[in-house]
């Protein structure tokens, strides 16, 4: 088949070259399928990160707002209950120089309480023994709050009455 020796050069020039471009393609393509692999999963781990920060981000925001409407929210109800304090010392008030009678004083005070647009608060005024004296709703009034908890569990009553309240006050958000 190979007899002169010009094929038989020929053909192991050609099976030389078919060997090398054989290994050369296999090498190549072993390093190339690993690198592509290895820059596959980096960019997976890229994708998976900038979704990790995209979710922390968003959720920060999120926090930062809640936190910021929460603090606007006590701005507002410590700005209710101050002046609902200063009507309920100006009745005081008058009721003892004897201006007004202290029935009336007491009546005059509920139906200013009762009837003030809150934007959704219900202000809620109770006695020492934990009795709904004022509320917005008439037919809390006289109902007792003694085994009401707030979200930390604590008793309403308890927590909010005078000798435990510092100057600064508390608030406490629950469940009626």
């Amino acid at each position: 088949m190979f007899s002169s020796v010009k094929t038989k050069i020929i053909f192991f020039i050609t099976l030389i070259l078919i060997i090398t471009a054989t290994l050369i393609i296999y090498f190549t393509d072993r390093d190339v399928g690993d690198a592509i692999l290895e820059v596959e999963e980096k960019s997976a781990q890229n994708i998976l990160r900038m979704v990790e920060l995209n979710i922390s981000t968003g959720y920060n925001q999120l926090l930062s707002n809640k936190i910021d409407s929460i603090l606007t929210y006590q701005k507002h109800l410590k700005l209710i209950a101050g002046i609902s304090l200063y009507v309920l010392e100006e009745a005081g008030a008058l009721s003892e120089s004897g201006l007004v009678a202290k029935e009336a004083a007491i009546e005059s005070v509920k139906k200013r309480l009762i009837s003030a647009k809150l934007n959704q608060i219900e202000l809620i005024v109770f006695d020492i023994a934990g009795t709904v004296i004022i509320h917005s709703n008439p037919s809390f009034i006289g109902m007792s709050i003694e085994d009401l908890k707030d979200m930390k569990s604590r008793k309403i009553s308890a927590v909010m009455s005078e000798d435990v309240l510092s100057d600064k006050g508390d608030y406490s958000v629950f469940m009626w």
